[in-house]
């Protein structure tokens, strides 16, 4: 059982590591997203820079990478008994999220793991995710932010994992480990935040890429 969760883990990191933004950027621009905007390899920095179908898609293959490392680990583990897996479906998604934020595959410098962190809550507990959704919406619906709006939401999770499983505290650990990483790779975000000179969130259509 030991190898299964190792196994696991480890895949959950190298299938969180393979990022769209970098590859589809340098498909379709020939240029690598982090040298482009503000430099993030997730949907925001794609949507200012190629435009909001490749964002979308970004969004899209982001969520589904994090999906499958986690499903891949419920099965492996713990077959069909969801119950049963819900701890190693939250180790795989903190995997994908660690993956996605230091890949190996690109000189460990990769995302804000937004998107695999909301993978994570979905598969772990689909209730959590609604309510931190509702959150992120909210918030990004009142400031255009949506660096405040990831952090924000993000930082309900674990919370709602104390208010759900009060008796479980691997459960409660994994969950502030996860928004602490998202935080700290937008530390970049708070600091233009403070300084009001955060990007808003624009629907301005974007030139066409060659």
């Amino acid at each position: 059982m030991v190898f299964r969760v190792i196994v696991a883990v480890l895949t959950a990191y190298l299938l969180g590591g393979i990022n769209p933004a970098i590859e589809l950027s340098k498909k379709v621009m020939g240029k690598d997203i982090r040298t482009m905007g503000s430099g993030n390899p997730g949907s925001s920095n794609v949507q200012r820079v190629m435009g909001g179908k490749w964002a979308a898609l970004v969004v899209v293959l982001d969520f589904s990478k994090a999906a499958v490392a986690i499903l891949f680990a419920q099965f492996l583990c713990a077959g069909f008994d969801f119950e049963a897996g819900m701890m190693i479906r939250l180790m795989a998604g903190a995997a994908a999220i660690i993956g996605h934020i230091w890949p190996v595959w690109y000189g460990f410098k990769g995302g804000k793991g937004v998107m695999t962190a909301a993978a994570t809550a979905l598969f772990f507990h689909p209730l959590l995710l609604l309510v931190c959704l509702a959150v992120f919406v909210g918030i990004v619906a009142a400031t255009r932010y949506i660096s405040l709006g990831s952090m924000i939401s993000n930082a309900v999770f674990p919370v709602l994992c104390y208010i759900f499983y009060p008796d479980r505290l691997t459960y409660k650990i994994i969950a502030i480990l996860i928004p602490l990483l998202v935080i700290v790779k937008h530390r970049s975000n708070i600091i233009r935040l403070f300084n009001h000179t955060e990007n808003k969130l624009s629907f301005k259509k974007k030139p066409k890429a060659e």
